[in-house]
């Protein structure tokens, strides 16, 4: 018996052979994308495990630049550089430490600034028992160059103001007959932050001197002008 109003059951839908061979096909394109992108990040990975560490370094201040001695360090005049912790050099300064200092001798460019490099107590080391470190103010500007950290010097005294006038007959002194300079400050064209302490134009040397010397350098300065005279090296060191 026919029912008025029911539709007819709908006829199942058949894929062909076509459309499955194309899904399998795509499925199989998805495998291997997958698979290479699993294999490039295991290889990745791998990469990076067998790469070694970096070394460890520290960080060590070096001069930007050739420095004088007696010159004053400011952040421009200094240049991190890492090294290995083997090569860095006893009393590597911080930054707090080196700028300010002053510089006790010569520093060459890419040369690390440690604190035996910079004026204080290091500048007596190596000096004798009992030696201090003794600023002279000196008479006028020293020539550039003449007098160099480690030169030795005789300090003379010109004749004082009475003498000068005709009250005295006494003329030039020899206060010290050898002493070692250790750091030199105003010498012409170095700009110098201590000159000022030698008057206008004057200098300030500072040498290693015995009590006994120091006091006579002391007894003259102010009252008598104060000169250095450059003493040759010893017959070991002359060329």
């Amino acid at each position: 018996m026919r029912t008025i109003g029911a539709a007819p059951p709908a006829a199942p839908v058949r894929a062909g052979p076509g459309a499955a061979s194309r899904l399998r096909r795509a499925l199989r394109r998805r495998r291997r994308l997958l698979a290479a992108v699993l294999l490039a990040a295991a290889a990745g990975t791998g990469v990076a495990a067998l790469q070694p560490a970096p070394p460890p370094s520290a960080q060590v201040l070096t001069a930007a630049r050739d420095l004088p001695a007696g010159h004053r360090l400011a952040e421009g005049d200094l240049r991190p550089v890492a090294l290995p912790p083997e090569a860095v050099p006893d009393g590597a300064l911080s930054p707090a430490a080196a700028t300010g200092g002053l510089l006790a001798s010569p520093v060459r460019r890419g040369e690390p600034v440690t604190d035996a490099r910079l004026a204080g107590p290091s500048l007596l080391r190596g000096a004798a028992d009992g030696e201090l470190a003794v600023p002279v103010a000196v008479d006028g500007p020293l020539p550039a160059g003449l007098v160099r950290l480690g030169d030795r010097v005789a300090v003379l005294a010109g004749p004082g103001a009475d003498a000068l006038a005709g009250a005295s007959p006494e003329g030039g002194e020899v206060l010290v007959r050898s002493a070692r300079v250790l750091l030199v400050e105003g010498g012409e064209g170095s700009g110098s932050l201590l000159a000022p302490a030698a008057g206008a134009g004057g200098a300030v040397a500072v040498l290693a001197l015995d009590p006994a010397q120091a006091a006579r350098v002391a007894g003259a300065a102010g009252a008598r002008p104060l000169q250095l005279a450059l003493l040759p090296p010893p017959p070991a060191l002359a060329s």
